[in-house]
C-alpha cells in the first residue's frame, strides 16, 4: 500500500508540474489526455495491477462519482438497462452519463473508453 500511495503522490506532483507548465506563459500546451497518457506510462513502469491502474486513472480524469459508477459497470460488460436497474436510474440517464464521459475523455465508443483507462488485462 505504501508503494501505491507513493506512486500516486509522485503522479500527482508530476501532474501539478505539467499543469503549471501548460498554463504558464510558455507556448507549451499539454491536454488532459496527454497528461493521462504520461501517468499511465509511469504506472506501467511501477508494476501496479490493471485493476489498480483503472481505479487510479478513473480518479484522475474529472468524472463525477455517478459517471465513475457507470464506467465501472460498463467495464463489467453490463447493458445500459442492467446499469439503470442497478443504479435506480433510467436508461436515458445512463446514456447521458456515458455521453458525458465520452466527451470528457475524447472518445467515441466503449472500446476507446476502456482502452483510454487502460483496463485491458494482459493475459
Amino acid at each position: 500500500m505504501l508503494f501505491i500511495r507513493r506512486s500516486i503522490q509522485e503522479s500527482r506532483e508530476e501532474y501539478d508540474r505539467l499543469s503549471k507548465l501548460a498554463s504558464g506563459d510558455e507556448e507549451v500546451s499539454m491536454s488532459k489526455l496527454d497528461l493521462i497518457d504520461q501517468m499511465i506510462r509511469q504506472l506501467e513502469a511501477s508494476g501496479i495491477s490493471p485493476a489498480q491502474r483503472f481505479e487510479i486513472n478513473l480518479g484522475t480524469v474529472g468524472l463525477t462519482s455517478r459517471e465513475k459508477d457507470v464506467v465501472r459497470l460498463v467495464r463489467e460488460g453490463k447493458s445500459y438497462k442492467s446499469i439503470a436497474d442497478q443504479l435506480f436510474i433510467s436508461e436515458r440517464t445512463v446514456s447521458k452519463h456515458i455521453q458525458n464521459v465520452f466527451e470528457k475523455l475524447g472518445v467515441s465508443n466503449k472500446i476507446e473508453l476502456l482502452s483510454r483507462l487502460e483496463i485491458w488485462e494482459n493475459g
